[in-house]
């Protein structure tokens, strides 16, 4: 490539009126960094538009308040009108009938554990007060604690197989 095709100078005639010598790439990218700031103005009035709208406007369309606003459920998927969120479940306030179970996943997670989610553990509750547990994994004795089950109920264990991510809280088990 010609080193003075790359470089080629806009005379002033062609830059307009007031304006020095601008070498080609130096218009290219002007004309880039134009095109990214319009982007980001209309980024920043759409966003604030959003914020703008009552909520009653963006209410009465499920699937977001203005184009591109983003995802919200629709009415059949919202809580309960008297709870604020989906997440609320307290451990023990809600009795099983006599036909029916609950399964709860205490972790289900492998290595490495987090706070948040145990190793593989889940807990299965029967009508007729039995629980039954499915898996052991780190970390699960402190969410079954924390759901409320008494550790003295903890009988019926069955592992799935014999990795660590699925046993290893038996021994913090055996204290009680």
């Amino acid at each position: 490539m010609n080193p003075e095709s790359t470089g080629k100078k806009i005379t002033s005639g062609e830059a307009g009126a007031g304006h020095g010598n601008m070498s080609r790439r130096d218009a290219i990218k002007t004309a880039g960094l134009a095109g990214v700031a319009a982007l980001t103005t209309s980024a920043v009035s759409t966003a604030q538009t959003a914020e703008d709208t009552p909520a009653a406007a963006q209410a009465k369309n499920p699937y977001g308040g203005v184009p591109s606003g983003g995802i919200t459920l629709p009415p059949y998927y919202r809580p309960t009108p008297s709870l604020v969120s989906n997440n609320v479940y307290y451990p023990g306030q809600e009795q099983l009938g006599p036909d029916e179970m609950r399964i709860s996943f205490i972790g289900s997670t492998p290595i490495p554990v987090t706070r948040a989610q145990a190793g593989t553990c889940i807990m299965v509750e029967l009508g007729n007060g039995k629980r039954f547990f499915f898996d052991f994994g780190s970390g699960c004795v402190r969410n079954i604690i924390a759901m409320a089950v008494p550790l003295s109920v903890v009988n019926d264990i069955f592992l799935t197989h014999l990795h660590v991510d699925h046993y290893a809280d038996l021994p913090y088990l055996f204290a009680f």
